[in-house]
């Protein structure tokens, strides 16, 4: 067997990849709730037949915020997370990313990282909330939790 020519820096990678729980997902276009709701449900469902973890991020500007700022925050955010996390917009200004096989203490510096991207957009009173998925929850539900944690971020 000959040895794989990139380094492996982790004991992981040279597991076999586990299927993805999330599809693809494009860079959000306009508001589409029932999908996104859709889509995590699906993923819920997948990760639960699976034992994985998933964590929900939602990042939201204000209502009057311009359409270029909520555009960039979405781009910055698909930028930072991993392909095969989901990314969607469920409301005029809002995104919610979808982190598959995060959870606990493990989920921390991927969450930092997300934070300080969305750092950049306090000066437009951007909010950012999430919720790890507890057994049996549905998307509604875990959605309304990552909502319900939303706050401003502090400018550095």
């Amino acid at each position: 067997m000959s040895e794989p020519t990139d380094p492996r820096r982790r004991r992981a990678d040279g597991l076999p990849q586990k299927p993805a729980l999330i599809a693809p997902t494009p860079v959000p276009g306009g508001p589409v709730p029932d999908e996104v709701r859709r889509s995590i449900d699906v993923a819920l469902e997948r990760a639960r037949s699976g034992r994985r973890h998933v964590t929900l991020v939602t990042a939201a500007l204000p209502a009057d915020a311009d359409e270029q700022h909520f555009d960039h925050l979405a781009m910055s955010l698909r930028r930072a997370i991993r392909g095969g996390d989901g990314l969607w917009s469920d409301g005029p200004r809002s995104v919610v990313a979808l982190l598959a096989d995060l959870s606990g203490p493990g989920a921390l510096p991927v969450l930092e990282r997300l934070e300080r991207v969305v750092q950049a957009f306090s000066e437009h009173g951007v909010e950012i909330g999430r919720a790890s998925a507890p057994p049996g929850i549905g998307a509604i539900d875990l959605l309304g939790l990552a909502r319900a944690d939303r706050r401003p971020v502090a400018e550095a």
